[in-house]
């Protein structure tokens, strides 16, 4: 992600006036590479939302991109809910996990799976989006397919289970 002080320049994607159109296409880009996994995957999206949800009788698993406060990114999150809560997300109780969590530590060029989402990132490199959606799909769904079960209140990501002092599984 770019500094701070990038909001100078014209022609800078991080320029104030061009800020607000790098973001709308970097999330219409993600929302549409994400409707394309999550739809098939049984999740409905709230309308005019970033927020995909998957009810079942035993849980309310979902998929949530989170803008950053910085206004420069955004978060991929995934979580668990009691079945048919009024307000999700909620973040208590341990239920929800970034998507850098429950794919084990798994990094991408730019991106540390810690990291917030660079909109610039998203925008100037297509194959960077589709990256973190093939991460959505293939930690993302089996993790939250765990989460759907009988004792599903009770599986966390495998980084959540690490003891901090150990560092992320190589890639």
């Amino acid at each position: 992600m770019r500094p701070p002080s990038a909001f100078t320049g014209d022609g800078d994607p991080l320029s104030v006036e061009n800020l607000k159109a790098t973001r709308q296409e970097a999330l219409e880009t993600l929302a549409s590479g994400l409707d394309a996994v999550l739809v098939p995957a049984g999740f409905a999206r709230r309308p005019k939302a970033l927020l995909w949800i998957r009810n079942s009788l035993l849980a309310r698993t979902y998929v949530e991109v989170q803008r950053s406060q910085s206004g420069l990114g955004c978060y991929i999150n995934l979580g668990r809910e009691r079945p048919f809560e009024k307000a999700i997300p909620t973040y208590r109780n341990n239920t929800a996990w970034r998507l850098g969590l429950v794919a084990g530590g798994k990094t991408l060029p730019k991106w540390r799976h810690r990291d917030a989402i660079s909109y610039v990132d998203l925008t100037e490199d297509p194959a960077f989006g589709a990256d973190l959606v093939l991460l959505v799909r293939d930690y993302g769904l089996p993790y939250l397919r765990r989460c759907q079960g009988l004792l599903g209140h009770r599986v966390r990501p495998p980084e959540a289970r690490r003891p901090a002092s150990l560092p992320p599984d190589p890639a």
